[in-house]
C-alpha cells in the first residue's frame, strides 16, 4: 500500500532528522531522539492528518499555527512543509539550546520559550487559526485553566484547539490501580528531573485526565468539542513472569481493542465560540 501525503510527509521530517550531525536537546542524546520521533511516528502521522483536515482544500497557505509544547519540532516541521504558516514554543531551557533554535530557523518556524506557569502567552489577541498541543497538558505541574483561557484569547473567532494527551483510565493504569501499584511516576523519576545530566525536566506526567475532565475543562473555556475520540498507537505491554499474570495481561490487551476508554491516548478538537470572563486569582500557592 503507497503511504498517504501525512505519512510520507512525517517520514521525510524524521528522516532529514536522523541525518542532523548534533542533538536539538545538546545533551548528546541523539539516540534517544530518534527513538523518541520513531515510537511516536503514529502520532504524528494522526495529529497533521486531524489538523489538516480542519479546513478545505487550498487553504493552507491562509492559516496561522501554533504548536505548544513542540520538543523535537515534528509536527511544526511537518505542518509547515504541507503549507501552513507554524510558530512553535516551548520552556526556556529547551530554547536555550543553540542546535533547537537552529533547526527551528532551518525549518522555517518561528520559535519561542516560554513558561506556562506564569498563564501568559507572548502573542496578540485573535491571532492563530489554530492552537495544537499534544502530549503537554500531563506534564503541567500547575493549574492549567490559565493557559486555556490564554489558547482561547490568542484564537480567532472559530478557531481550532487541538489537545492530545495520555488517558488517565488507559488500561495498563487500571490494572495497577487493582495491583496496589501507582499509577504515576516513580519516586525515582524525581530525582531525575534535578539532576542536569538527565534529560528528564519534563518527562513526569504531574496530572493526567479522562477525557470526560477534558472535554469540562475545554468547554468552560469558550470551546464547543467537535470531536472527541481514544487512540492507541501500539499496545506495549511487558508481560510479569507470573503465568496467571500474563494470561490477565493478554485478556485485557485484547479487551483494549474493544473498548475505547481502555486506549492510552485522548484526543479532543474544539472550537473557539466565545471568550470567557473569569477573573482568576493568582497567588504563591495556587499557581
Amino acid at each position: 500500500m503507497p503511504l498517504s501525503l501525512y505519512e510520507t510527509v512525517v517520514g521525510e521530517i524524521i528522516a532529514r532528522s536522523k541525518d542532523a550531525e548534533t542533538p536539538m536537546l545538546g545533551l548528546g542524546a541523539a539516540a534517544e531522539e530518534a527513538e523518541y520521533r520513531s515510537v511516536l511516528w503514529e502520532s504524528y502521522v494522526r495529529t497533521i492528518s486531524d489538523v489538516d483536515r480542519l479546513w478545505a482544500d487550498g487553504e493552507r497557505g491562509q492559516k496561522k499555527l501554533l504548536e505548544i509544547g513542540s520538543f523535537l519540532g515534528t509536527v511544526s516541521f511537518s505542518l509547515k512543509k504541507l503549507g501552513y504558516d507554524v510558530t512553535a514554543l516551548d520552556i526556556p531551557e529547551f530554547h536555550e539550546v543553540e542546535q533547537s533554535r537552529l533547526t527551528y530557523q532551518q525549518n522555517g518556524v518561528d520559535y519561542f520559550g516560554v513558561n506556562l506557569r506564569n498563564g501568559k502567552l507572548p502573542f496578540g489577541s485573535s491571532v492563530f487559526d489554530a492552537v495544537i498541543a499534544c502530549e503537554v497538558f500531563e506534564h503541567f505541574n500547575f493549574n492549567p485553566l490559565p493557559v486555556l483561557a490564554e489558547v482561547n484569547r490568542i484564537l480567532k473567532d472559530g478557531g481550532w484547539f487541538y489537545l492530545a494527551m495520555p488517558n488517565q483510565a488507559h488500561l495498563r493504569s487500571r490494572i495497577k490501580a487493582m495491583l496496589g501499584k501507582s499509577v504515576r511516576d516513580p519516586v525515582s523519576t524525581y530525582f531525575k528531573q534535578l539532576d542536569r545530566k538527565e534529560n528528564k525536566i519534563v518527562a513526569i506526567h504531574w496530572r493526567e485526565y479522562t477525557l470526560p475532565e477534558t472535554v469540562e475543562m475545554v468547554t468552560s473555556m469558550g470551546f464547543e468539542v467537535t470531536k472527541k475520540y481514544y487512540f492507541s498507537e501500539r499496545e506495549t505491554f511487558k508481560f510479569p513472569n507470573s503465568k496467571l499474570m500474563r494470561e490477565l495481561y493478554r485478556l485485557c490487551k485484547s479487551a483494549a481493542l474493544a473498548v475505547p476508554s481502555f486506549k492510552r491516548t485522548q484526543v479532543v478538537i474544539a472550537r473557539k465560540t466565545h471568550s470567557p470572563s473569569y477573573d482568576f486569582w493568582f497567588t504563591e500557592a495556587n499557581s
